[in-house]
């Protein structure tokens, strides 16, 4: 099998050397070919660049003759211009003319059109109506420049041969704004027809035409002179030519000046023209344009080609037949030497050496491999030490994961158990055992509904926490039940695809949380019992009035049926009033179950506020303002509403101890910026809910302490209001703050989801 594998290698080194040889030939002979096609192109550049400079050295011998036509149109135009200043000195005058007015007055002054344009540069009346409106300092800046130089000077201003923008034609245009006016009065002559009826024949088409006739020959056949503007150019010699490119040709050409277009069998050669003293003294940019038929060039071009293909030919089939024979001899027998021996190291032996005495590259290539293999026998050894160490790291990550108090499940990208700690044996009955390996939702069908929660985690590679889960586990035919924390987050790794999951027993914290709340009811409601007493105290006395003086009018026979009625309704009103307080009372202290629903934060505060304005003092003054509409949480109705009872109790309590003459209590419910980086764990709108004070307010030393459960600064409080507060806010997924300055009074601000109804 090894024979035929060598003549394999060697099938395919003849074959690579073949495509390299050939590559190379190929390349040589394009280079040859391209040199000589650049050369061509290379002498028709000169003599692109000779007819460019016979151009413009014939364009000097004509400046006589266009400055004698400039002159005249100069002489018509200076006329012009103060017959209009005199005419039309103010904006009124030129407002009022009409466009048929200005036509005849540009006839009677013998130029093409008349232009009046005020001190924004824009055109507000002329004889060509479709340029009404034009802005002339919205065209380049170099022209916004010199429109703008022209102002105040008191001196007429030539502006040379140029083109309409809009219309292409050959105009000369001339403006004059007398000393401190902002208005420039323009006129243009069209200049073709201003030599002709001065010359009596097309002088101007003549002169252009009659020379660029002497420049073409069997490539050039086109010459023109254009002026471009942004994106559009017009012909300077035919008057009404549109210059026929994109708008990215543009702007290249006013970029770069000079441009050489190649489409097909034709080069576009566009140059900027060197402007003189009086042809084409303009504000704009003027090129030559030059279009050759380079079909012969293209047809020589191939002819290159053809004995290129030729030549590469020839050259790979003797290179070819050379180096073979020559590198069967040189390389061959080594390569298949330090193959043998590169075979003996991958099957283990670690001792093999390749001798090759040449000193080249293959000689090399051997020493190498020798090097090689000592080095991969040291690493062999290295490698065995650290695998030990390794299973040492992993029996010690094993231990604290075993001696961990929460329960932890690890599984892989199937779902598969991978990790069941002793804390999971301990809460199933199974050991690691019986679950590694098995699919956590088939064998613990309980714990299937995390299932979505998982593939979350997973996909999203976010940790998940689900907090407060009951458990109920079935013990010899009784239950318990069990509150357990979950956290679910992936690996570390990205391309390990499994979840870890995490479980808390958090029973008994529960537990003793909820004795806090009950604690702290408990020292909410004897606050607000005197002030409930001297309310049901004032009702009672109002009823038991009522009725005796009922029975005093019925004893007399004084009493008339809407007389009793009316009493009696007084009577019936104050048990309501009893009723409600009641009602209110027991809202307060009941001890239920919390679940969660959408309820009104509003109506929350309004309820607390009416039950607990009797256990204040009448000094103080209770205030509620809601500025965020209708203002829904997701919540428990009993503990936010003892989340209100107890700030307002405190501020109450404060207040008492003096710091304010008019002493007020506010409770504010507003819209809170959802966008701020404080909010970033809130999803969707964030509720305000402030209960501040102007009481003494709060030493800074004690700030930070005032939710710790047991601390407090009163000599009969618990200490248990503010920690209870602070642990409802959590449990509602919100935020509490307090801010307060001795002497300033005291703000508790709680931040809560909005809750909104999908």
């Amino acid at each position: 099998m090894e024979k035929p594998r060598r003549d394999l290698m060697r099938k395919k080194l003849f074959l690579l050397i073949f495509l390299i040889i050939f590559v190379t030939a190929a390349i040589l002979s394009l280079l040859v070919g391209r040199f000589s096609y650049s050369f061509v192109k290379t002498v028709l550049r000169e003599n692109r660049e000779e007819k460019l400079y016979r151009i413009e050295k014939q364009l000097d011998h004509y400046q006589s003759i266009l400055h004698s036509i400039e002159k005249n149109m100069d002489i018509d135009g200076s006329a012009a211009l103060y017959n209009l200043v005199r005419s039309y000195p103010t904006y009124e005058s030129i407002r009022s003319l009409s466009p048929g007015e200005m036509r005849r007055k540009a006839d009677s002054l013998k130029v093409g059109e008349i232009y009046f344009i005020n001190s924004a540069g824009v055109v507000f009346n002329s004889s060509l109506p479709a340029d009404k409106g034009l802005n002339l300092l919205s065209l380049s800046n170099a022209f916004t420049k010199y429109i703008k130089s022209i102002y105040g000077k008191g001196e007429v201003v030539s502006q040379g041969i140029s083109v309409s923008t809009r219309e292409g034609k050959i105009n000369h245009y001339m403006y004059y704004s007398p000393k401190g006016s902002d208005i420039i009065y323009e006129v243009s002559f069209d200049v073709p027809d201003f030599v002709n009826r001065r010359y009596n024949f097309a002088l101007y088409e003549f002169l252009f035409g009659d020379m660029f006739r002497n420049f073409y020959n069997e490539y050039l056949y086109s010459i023109d002179i254009y002026s471009i503007s942004k994106s559009t150019g017009w012909s300077l010699i035919n008057s009404g030519k549109k210059m026929d490119i994109t708008p990215d040709l543009a702007k290249r050409i006013i970029r770069e000046d000079n441009v050489v277009v190649e489409s097909g069998d034709r080069i576009f050669v566009y140059k900027k023209m060197k402007m003189n003293r009086y042809f084409f003294n303009r504000t704009t940019n003027v090129y030559f344009e030059l279009i050759y038929d380079v079909s012969a060039l293209n047809k020589y071009t191939g002819q290159i080609l053809l004995y290129s293909i030729i030549s590469v030919i020839i050259i790979t089939i003797a290179a070819f037949i050379i180096t073979a024979g020559r590198l069967n001899s040189l390389f061959l027998r080594r390569i298949a030497n330090i193959i043998d021996g590169l075979k003996m190291i991958r099957y283990g032996d670690y001792n093999t050496v390749i001798i090759d005495v040449a000193k080249d590259e293959l000689s090399d290539i051997a020493a190498s491999i020798n090097r090689m293999t000592e080095t991969i026998k040291l690493r062999s050894a290295e490698l065995n030490m650290s695998n030990e160490e390794l299973r040492e790291l992993t029996l010690y990550v094993n231990d604290i994961i075993e001696s961990m108090p929460s329960i932890i499940i690890t599984l892989d990208e199937n779902e598969k158990i991978i990790q069941w700690n002793r804390e999971a044996e301990k809460y199933t009955g199974y050991s690691s055992g019986e679950a590694v390996g098995r699919n956590l939702w088939e064998f613990i069908p309980s714990l299937e509904k995390y299932k979505v929660k998982c593939d979350e985690v997973r996909r999203e590679r976010v940790t998940i926490e689900i907090l407060k889960e009951v458990f109920v586990k079935e013990d010899c035919g009784s239950e318990e039940s069990f509150v357990k924390n979950i956290f679910i987050f992936p690996f570390s790794k990205k391309d390990i695809t499994g979840v870890i999951i995490r479980i808390d027993d958090i029973t008994e914290l529960e537990k003793n949380e909820e004795r806090l709340n009950r604690a702290s009811r408990v020292e909410a409601l004897g606050t607000m019992a005197g002030g409930l007493a001297h309310d049901f105290n004032n009702i009672i006395s109002g009823i038991i009035g009522t009725a005796s003086y009922l029975s005093m009018i019925v004893k007399d026979n004084k009493a008339d049926a809407a007389g009793i009625i009316d009493h009696l309704d007084i009577i019936k009103q104050s048990g309501g009033k009893a009723a409600e307080l009641v009602k209110n009372l027991l809202s307060v202290s009941k001890n239920e179950e919390a679940s969660f629903s959408r309820i009104s934060l509003e109506q929350i505060v309004r309820d607390v506020t009416a039950i607990v304005r009797s256990s204040i003092p009448d000094n103080i003054e209770l205030k509620f303002c809601n500025n965020a509409g209708e203002s829904f949480v997701l919540g428990n109705r009993t503990q936010l509403e003892q989340v209100v009872l107890n700030l307002i109790v405190n501020s109450s309590e404060a207040l008492k101890k003096g710091g304010a003459s008019n002493p007020v209590i506010s409770v504010l419910i507003e819209k809170a910026d959802s966008a701020l980086k404080k909010f970033s764990s809130f999803k969707g709108n964030v509720l305000h809910l402030s209960v501040a004070d102007n009481g003494p307010g709060i030493d800074r030393s004690i700030l930070g302490n005032i939710f710790d459960p047991f601390f407090t600064t009163k000599s009969e409080g618990s200490g248990l209001g503010l920690a209870v507060v602070h642990n409802i806010i959590i449990r509602h997924e919100g935020h509490i703050e307090v801010h307060s300055e001795p002497g300033s009074g005291t703000v508790f601000d709680i931040y809560l989801p909005e809750f909104i109804e999908s």
